[in-house]
């Protein structure tokens, strides 16, 4: 074993810098195995044409060392090997990009139209833990009344989930539209369930990182869309390749937004990957009916309608781009500029256009009527009230609603949150009161202040205080664990030369039938090509498969350098002349 050198920690090489074998291996493995783990087993059985097992092995090394594959140990010296995920995006647009896919058509029936947004369900989320103190029982779960409260906040439903196909991490104590809810902001750094016990002093509860949740505001809409999808991709996609392997076309750059498309065609496009193997290592393929479940997830998350034809086919329609989701999700378009309206009747209108830094700002001293198209915030006696409790004034409130009102600011409105706010209990807004009964986390440590709501107010130097994470509801399934950080030698996976006569390897020449037998079998054994001549032809053999009496050699056969189709064919003594061992070089 040597040591991985710091360049090949330091990043991964590109598509376009790998070498022929590199590239054929890390083809076959995606379009087998796409993201699911797979083993030396795995690799051992891995038939590629023109290539031996040798050459799949070294091409699985080399491509550890560049960052295509990488490994974790599974203990006893059993190793699992996998494609990164926020690789596999890059393998969908090199090595299976959809042809011109057709539209449907206008479907007979809306069967689902897309739901406020899963970004919205964890905006919400983080008002409310933000404004509430989120505190967990013993077992370190969250009090059925925050339970109760997040399902009514949150526009996903139960109805939009498929535990029993999709791959997400549950928690018996949560409906599954909450415990994706949580896991989602775990996944995305912004919180975590911390439980230390029930000694008063301990931090336990809902804990926000409040660096993560400044960064995450910051965002446009559409980048906070396309990293949660990013993360339901990783986290909710079945193990099954086909299963992944549709998921991933979904984002191909051909299926427009407002495009109704018939998911079908995209299972058509069938390749080794969309395929999966079942207990009795039959071949099944994925049929519309099993990729469903994925579909009303997104729909349920506001990604996509579902409608149906008259012939009862399911459809749908993108509401986004789903481009950047391919490649990570991490571009940022520009945050947008928009403005409140304040209403006389204390309503206010947030139009999409909002920066959610803004939209934070008011929905800690409001209630939240509706989320549509605008979404709609109400001034209330209580929200105001809670707000100067929690360390908001009504000055602090007034001058936020000057600053991103667009116009007007009727005079009674303002007049009701000067009167609500000093109708606050002062002993209650005494310095530190209500951090001691809510989450000391939330505490703006840079400052001093009492606000438990601190974020909002001062960006940067709420920037410098930031919450421990720990603990989740849950594991996520089938991580490493333990990612190999050394490789072996390549030499280690070839074969011992000084075993080997060196005329083996070296020469071409024809030898006795008991020898050309013997370098048969030692290729063989060996997983390597040989170099043989057939009617005067030199043509390259992989041998599979060895039978005894009579003695018979079969494997795949195939003139070298050609990108031609290889031939099955089985050999019998004496039917080829001349040969030599191709032994895979040392990179």
């Amino acid at each position: 074993m040597t040591a991985m050198g710091d360049h090949e920690r330091g990043g991964t090489a590109s598509l376009d810098q790998l070498r022929p074998l590199e590239r054929t291996v890390l083809s076959f493995i995606w379009r087998r195995f796409a993201g699911r783990p797979f083993s030396d087993d795995h690799l051992r059985t891995l038939i590629i044409p023109r290539l031996s097992g040798a050459e799949v092995q070294l091409g699985v090394l080399l491509l550890r060392r560049r960052g295509w594959i990488k490994a974790a140990s599974k203990g006893w010296n059993e190793w699992e090997y996998c494609i990164p995920f926020h690789k596999l995006g890059f393998l969908q647009s090199s090595f299976g990009g959809l042809q011109a896919v057709p539209s449907a058509g206008e479907p007979s029936k809306l069967l689902q139209e897309g739901r406020a947004g899963i970004s919205l369900d964890v905006f919400n989320t983080l008002v409310y833990a933000e404004k509430t103190s989120l505190a967990v029982t013993s077992r370190g779960v969250l009090h059925k009344k925050h339970i109760r409260r997040l399902e009514e906040i949150a526009a996903l439903s139960p109805n939009d989930l498929d535990p029993a196909v999709l791959r997400f991490t549950q928690h018996e104590a949560y409906p599954p539209q909450i415990a994706l809810i949580l896991d989602l902001l775990q996944s995305l750094g912004l919180a975590a369930i911390q439980s230390l016990g029930l000694a008063a002093i301990q931090r336990h509860g809902l804990i926000i990182d409040r660096r993560a949740l400044g960064e995450w505001l910051e965002l446009s809409r559409e980048a906070m869309d396309n990293r949660i999808l990013f993360i339901l991709m990783e986290r909710c996609t079945p193990e099954n390749p086909a299963y992944q392997h549709f998921v991933w076309r979904l984002c191909d750059p051909s299926l427009t937004c407002g495009r109704w498309i018939d998911p079908g065609l995209l299972l058509s496009d069938s390749h080794d990957g969309s395929q999966k193997e079942d207990g009795a290592g039959t071949i099944s393929r994925l049929h519309a009916g099993e990729a469903f479940p994925w579909l009303r997830l997104l729909a349920g998350c506001g990604y996509i309608d579902l409608g149906e034809n008259d012939d009862g086919r399911i459809v749908f329609r993108w509401r986004m781009t789903p481009l950047p989701a391919l490649f990570g999700g991490f571009a940022n378009s520009e945050a947008g500029s928009g403005r409140l309206y304040i209403q006389p009747d204390f309503d206010i209108l947030i139009p999409p256009d909002v920066p959610y830094t803004l939209r934070f700002q008011a929905a800690l001293f409001t209630e939240r009527l509706s989320d549509d198209v605008m979404s709609v915030y109400r001034l209330t006696r209580d929200s105001v009230m809670e707000a100067a409790r929690a360390g908001i004034g009504p000055e602090q409130i007034i001058q936020l609603l000057e600053k991103g009102a667009a116009a007007g600011f009727p005079d009674h409105v303002r007049t009701a949150i000067v009167q609500w706010g000093m109708g606050a209990d002062d002993s209650e807004n005494r310095p530190g009161h209500r951090l001691q009964l809510g989450n000391a986390d939330l505490a703006d440590g840079a400052d001093g202040g009492s606000s438990r709501y601190p974020l909002p107010w001062s960006l940067d130097s709420a920037a410098a205080v930031i919450t421990e994470r720990a603990g989740s509801i849950g594991e996520a399934e089938n991580e490493p664990d333990e990612v190999d950080e050394r490789l072996p030698d390549i030499r280690s996976l070839l074969p011992d030369l000084t075993r080997i006569p060196a005329m083996w390897t070296k020469d071409w020449r024809a030898y006795h039938s008991s020898t050309a037998k013997q370098m048969m079998e030692q290729a063989l054994a060996l997983s390597v090509k040989l170099e043989i001549s057939i009617n005067g032809r030199r043509m390259e053999f992989i041998p599979r498969e060895l039978g005894r009496n009579p003695w018979t050699i079969t494997g795949a056969l195939f003139p070298p350098g050609a990108d031609g189709p290889e031939s099955i064919v089985q050999l019998s003594e004496g039917q080829w002349r001349e040969m030599r061992l191709l032994i895979p070089g040392s990179v």
